[in-house]
């Protein structure tokens, strides 16, 4: 019994921290510029996508009472709150999206994830 536990438990370990990698990283930690260009002005406005526990894109320019939605595609929930709370879409679950105006003065206003603060971003208002 002891040789099979010895044998089964590192092959476990194994499988499970592989598991858990794929599910809590991202799949690909490439950027394709030309399409996140594309998703941020298309019919809908201004987009912000949550994946892979990150904004993408991270950094954006808006003008002044623009619209921008924020799509979380993470499977767990988000939210895009400013670091000084002038804007909070609230939790975000998985596959839904949220709509928040700009502020109208121009600045740069940093944002973050209020469960996951290391999600980091800014909105800058021209």
């Amino acid at each position: 019994m002891k040789k099979l536990l010895i044998i089964v438990l590192p092959i476990l370990i194994v499988i499970l921290g592989i598991g858990s990698y794929f599910l809590f990283f991202p799949k690909s930690q490439v950027t394709n510029t030309q399409n996140q260009e594309n998703s941020i002005n298309n019919q809908e406005g201004t987009i912000i996508e949550i994946s892979g526990f990150k904004y993408n894109p991270s950094q954006l320019t808006v003008k002044p009472g623009e619209t921008i939605t924020v799509i979380n595609n993470d499977l767990v929930g988000h939210t895009l709150t400013n670091d000084s709370g002038l804007f909070d879409t609230g939790l975000i679950s998985n596959k839904n999206k949220v709509t928040f105006t700009a502020p109208e003065n121009p600045g740069e206003y940093p944002f973050h994830c209020t469960p996951h603060p290391f999600m980091k971003g800014a909105l800058t208002v021209q």
